[in-house]
């Protein structure tokens, strides 16, 4: 799969290749146009080629949560260029949830993965009702994760401030 990379904390490494450089999103955030220009974004991957490379194969559970970084990872290099270049992109790269919610003989953890991504993302894009069904579907799943507990939190703060 191209682009395919493995999560290193907060870096990200292409697959079997060590001598490639590393991506630093955070450190690229700091440096404010320097490094952040220089990053290849190939190396982060294509998310919507990459979830259709997926369907019709046997189920894989790094490439399902590469797929899902990735989308990450580009937002926060796509921010570098402003917020709604960022929304926008992200919004393009949305359909790649469906396709991986729609493989085959996903566990209880990677249905549980996908929704709370696609919350995030959600979320980012200002769909903060939309985000907070999905952190309450993982909730009330059989995989309910304590990040989509901490985002349901944050989401309905935001909702009762804006309300107020």
């Amino acid at each position: 799969m191209a682009g395919t990379l493995r999560r290193d904390h907060d870096h990200v490494v292409p697959l079997g290749r060590r001598d490639a450089p590393v991506v630093n999103v955070e450190a690229v955030r700091e440096e404010e146009g320097g490094a952040g220009r220089e990053v290849r974004r190939d190396l982060v991957g294509a998310p919507i080629e990459d979830a259709k490379a997926l369907l019709g194969r046997k189920r894989d559970s790094l490439a399902i949560i590469t797929v899902i970084e990735a989308i990450e990872q580009l937002f926060l290099l796509d921010k570098l260029e402003g917020e709604q270049v960022a929304k926008l992109r992200l919004d393009g790269r949305m359909p790649a949830f469906g396709m991986l919610a729609g493989l085959a003989a996903l566990t209880d953890l990677e249905c549980a993965q996908i929704q709370h991504h696609k919350g995030k993302a959600l979320k980012r894009l200002g769909r903060a009702d939309e985000a907070a069904a999905l952190f309450k579907a993982v909730l009330a799943g059989s995989c309910p994760m304590n990040e989509a507990r901490l985002q349901s939190i944050h989401t309905s703060s935001i909702e009762s401030l804006s309300a107020a």
